[in-house]
């Protein structure tokens, strides 16, 4: 079972805000040098938290260096920047070889408060192989380890994506979505695959022994909440989740459940009806969203939904 939010007549509204400064790596303090891809840094407001190359892309240094768009005709998602990191390496001389990157957030998160996190992801191509894993860590501090030179760091992402959901189309800009419930005190965020080899699935179609992926619009924004809403442990679960079909919703509290609704995460309502212990999600786009379940006191349940397209 999961924990859940009890809110009282009232939607959940995202803000405008992006707590992620500099989340399309459009802003540069430096540009990329000529032959050099490894300049993550260079990227107003982003650093690598250990040794390694992550790598900037930028339209300033076109048609030379490390530049957009690259020689292989991928753009970025929005913009004219893009960084890219190396989330596994098939080698047993090499084990856990890893990429990461990291920015100081605009604003100190607060506890119990609840955010949307957001992020596109592309495989970098060349036949290189594809995994599912990658994960968003938050810290106080800016938790680097320079003793590490392109490996794993042994964080525990909060938030953390389907490993299992292999990211292989060369040609898409995949979207993960998921929400965070800040411990509070957060100032740091990283990302890139916290877990090890062995973790990690993995679909290599060549002998390429490299995972690469880009990474853009980078989004992390608060879900604000009214004064009377109050969080409870309560059991309602959803499965699967994430899904492109059918999904369970089981309740088992004293409660009686009335009425259902599926809302985007900027408030805007899908679909409303009575309460059903099942939906199909099938016919909705590929995203997260949230289900509200109104009970017969006029409480309403939220849980997070992700539709997944496959």
């Amino acid at each position: 079972m999961i924990r859940v939010l009890i809110i009282l007549l009232f939607p959940v509204i995202v803000s405008g805000q992006n707590l992620v400064p500099n989340g399309s790596f459009e802003l540069v303090d430096t540009c990329p040098a000529v032959n050099s891809c490894d300049n993550l840094e260079f990227a107003s407001g982003w650093f690598e938290p250990i040794s390694c190359g992550s790598d900037l892309f930028h339209a300033c240094a076109y048609p030379n260096g490390c530049s957009t768009p690259t020689v292989d005709g991928i753009n970025p998602y929005h913009g004219i920047g893009m960084a890219a990191l190396v989330t596994r390496l098939v080698s047993s001389l090499f084990p856990n070889r890893r990429e990461y990157a990291s920015c100081e957030l605009s604003e100190t998160l607060s506890s119990d408060s609840i955010y949307a996190f957001s992020m596109r992801l592309k495989h970098a191509g060349g036949d290189g192989v594809s995994v599912g894993s990658v994960g968003a860590y938050f810290s106080a501090d800016s938790a680097t380890d320079y003793s590490l030179d392109h490996q794993l760091i042994g964080h525990t992402p909060k938030l953390q994506r389907d490993p299992d959901s292999i990211m292989s189309n060369v040609s898409i800009w995949y979207l993960w979505e998921d929400t965070l419930v800040a411990e509070g005190g957060e100032q740091f965020l990283m990302i890139g695959n916290f877990l090890d080899d062995d973790n990690t699935p993995y679909f290599q179609p060549s002998f390429n022994t490299a995972s690469a992926y880009y990474i853009d619009d980078v989004r992390l924004t608060k879900i604000t909440k009214p004064n009377s809403v109050r969080e409870l442990d309560v059991r309602f679960g959803i499965s699967p989740n994430p899904s492109n079909g059918l999904v369970s919703i089981e309740y088992k509290g004293s409660l009686t459940p009335k009425v259902m609704t599926l809302l985007t995460v900027e408030g805007k309502e899908v679909l409303s009806r009575p309460w059903q212990t099942q939906l199909d999600v099938s016919g909705f786009s590929e995203g997260m969203y949230l289900l509200q379940v109104e009970f017969d006191n006029r409480a309403v349940g939220t849980q997070r939904l992700v539709v997944l397209k496959t």
